[in-house]
């Protein structure tokens, strides 16, 4: 799985990946619309019909609530050589199991007007086409790779304030890159707690990690959940369901004089 800028350790990328590309894409789909109700057919008014009162204008439909982000962005600040605030706000994306698939950071370092976008994603990507980086249905922004290893590539982007702004108001910033088999795989990273975490106080990276690893363990629980429920229902049968009987053997042939 892809390292995250969260942690210092370096995971290794595991075989499922294909299997938690598809969790993460199913968790993170946006929000169906819901459908506005049709209007029944009106009936046809008699001779001298009252008159009628006018109904009152139909609600506009409505979306379906968001989708809660298990994992929310978290903004992690320390200061550097140079005594300068260097800040991370961060997110990670992570399959129903818990395992690390992808992360994004934007950095901010105190002094300096330019911020930078860093991307983490598996190392099975085309390296020359870089990757594409979409803030809802707006322009898509080109990033570099910076570095390849083992368990994951690295690409980084300047990104203007216009950019952070619509991140702030935004949906989904999705980061698309080329597997080997030049087809796209698409990272999308829920923005419903961007501003939040921005506009916040950072914290110290100790605690930072921790949050993450309660975060890892709490779908790790309901992972192992999940998995009892569908082997209890796949066990459990009806218990006053009498069990056909085995059908009883043919009496033997008496024994011919």
């Amino acid at each position: 799985m892809a390292d995250s800028f969260l942690r210092p350790a370096v995971s290794t990328m595991r075989s499922g990946i294909a299997g938690a590309l598809i969790a993460v894409l199913a968790l993170a789909a946006a929000p169906t619309i819901a459908s506005a109700q049709t209007a029944a057919p009106a009936t046809k008014p008699a001779a001298k019909p009252a008159p009628a009162t006018k109904p009152a204008p139909a609600e506009p439909a409505k979306d379906a609530a968001a989708p809660e982000d298990p994992l929310p962005w978290i903004k992690i600040c320390s200061k550097d050589a140079d005594k300068k605030n260097v800040c991370l706000v961060a997110k990670e994306l992570r399959s129903q199991e818990g395992q690390l698939v992808a992360s994004v950071a934007l950095r901010d370092i105190e002094g300096d007007s330019k911020k930078v976008l860093l991307i983490a994603v598996p190392p099975v990507v085309l390296i020359q086409p870089g990757m594409r980086v979409q803030i809802d249905k707006g322009k898509q922004l080109e990033a570099k790779y910076t570095i390849c290893f083992p368990n994951a590539c690295y690409a980084e982007m300047e990104i203007a304030d216009q950019a952070i702004a619509e991140m702030k108001k935004g949906k989904a910033l999705v980061v698309t890159s080329l597997n080997i088999q030049q087809k796209p795989m698409a990272f999308p990273f829920l923005l419903s707690t961007f501003k939040k975490a921005a506009e916040g106080e950072g914290i110290d990276p100790n605690a930072g990690q921790q949050n993450q690893e309660q975060l890892q363990q709490e779908l790790q629980k309901r992972a192992e959940e999940a998995a009892k429920k569908l082997q209890g229902g796949d066990a459990a049968k009806p218990a006053d369901a009498p069990a056909t009987p085995a059908p009883a053997p043919a009496p033997a042939e008496a024994p011919k004089p």
